[in-house]
């Protein structure tokens, strides 16, 4: 297992940031659920010397397989004003949530693969098939258009708590089997932090899953559990506030909101970062000067301010990787989860 996991944490992932520049509405809703397809992605054949200019003369429909509010949603809506303006076309925000994320890409795979219909996508929902045997779609089913942002998380205790570094916290987990660790979600960034610093050096943790990153907040300060592995957003406010120490940051680089905490590589025990990425997909078939073209205009979005601005307002890192790269990045990611959740025993 130790050399598994040190196999599978030593695949750096390198983030690249940019940012864009806002003006239509936008118009959103919801709708009935269908059955679908899957999920490993493409790459579009080779169209070199080719138009690929692709416009849309239509409505494009943009599933969000969440509910309203998320971060998922929020990030959507803020790429949304944006990619309007640059494709010349409305785009209407179908939030479909269920099966935690299946049955709006489901649906969205079950469409015409004519580029009116789009998913806006995450990490653990793109590649069901990492986490469980028999997945409605697996990654294969999905063509990456473009990567918009990625989430920081960090390590995160309560004001009062003896821990003041990560070191801390190990050697007290090493000594004191079962020291309890709240996370938000099985198969999500932060469950897979947290599960990886405790198979590699053998922690012995117990993990008490939260149903969001308020609640697992909620649950380090009231010393429900010992420490959080929780995005910053959340616990940025409580560290503002001077409720919550932050021991290190979950991702490759520091983040400039605290510049002072390390990263978790940098720590005596470093884990690799498990890239969470959020990005726009469409189905595997979807001809390749319509992915292009999208991936383009994403790519010319991220090129103001704007659009950055929007983005870290929300707590998210602004990335931008093209449909070849996203791709890359994505198969990079499974390969790296795969392994750690099957040796887990995790997978259902």
């Amino acid at each position: 297992m130790k050399r598994l996991l040190s196999a599978a944490m030593a695949a750096a992932l390198v983030f690249s940031l940019a940012g864009c520049q806002k003006q239509t509405p936008v118009s959103s809703g919801s709708s009935g659920s269908q059955p679908g397809s899957g999920s490993t992605v493409q790459n579009p054949p080779d169209t070199s010397g080719q138009d690929s200019d692709w416009r849309p003369d239509g409505q494009i429909e943009l599933v969000v397989p969440f509910g309203a509010g998320g971060s998922s949603d929020l990030s959507a809506r803020a790429l949304v004003p944006y990619l309007q303006e640059e494709l010349g076309c409305s785009i209407y925000v179908n939030n479909m949530s269920g099966a935690g994320g299946l049955t709006g890409t489901s649906y969205a795979l079950n469409k015409k693969a004519d580029g009116y219909t789009l998913v806006w996508n995450s990490t653990r929902c793109v590649s069901p098939e990492v986490y469980q045997s028999d997945p409605p779609y697996t990654t294969q089913d999905l063509q990456a258009i473009a990567e918009l942002t990625e989430t920081f998380s960090v390590i995160a205790v309560s004001k009062d708590s003896p821990f003041d570094t990560v070191e801390d916290l190990v050697q007290y987990a090493k000594d004191n089997s079962g020291l309890k660790y709240a996370h938000t979600g099985r198969g999500y960034k932060n469950h897979l932090t947290a599960l990886t610093l405790d198979s590699l050096y053998e922690l012995g943790m117990t993990e008490v899953p939260y149903s969001g990153d308020a609640d697992a907040c909620t649950a380090v300060l009231r010393g429900d559990v010992s420490v959080g592995f929780i995005s910053l957003t959340t616990a940025f406010t409580q560290y503002e506030a001077g409720n919550m120490k932050i021991l290190a940051v979950c991702n490759g680089t520091r983040n400039d909101k605290i510049p002072d905490i390390p990263t978790l590589g940098e720590t005596e025990y470093p884990v690799e970062d498990i890239v969470s990425y959020i990005g726009l997909f469409c189905a595997k078939d979807t001809p390749a000067e319509i992915v292009e073209s999208l991936s383009r205009a994403v790519e010319k979005c991220m090129e103001a301010p704007g659009l950055h601005q929007d983005l870290e307002a929300i707590g998210q890192s602004p990335t931008y990787r093209n449909y070849e790269d996203f791709g890359a990045l994505v198969d990079k990611v499974n390969g790296i989860v795969g392994p750690i959740w099957k040796d887990a025993g995790l997978l259902e």
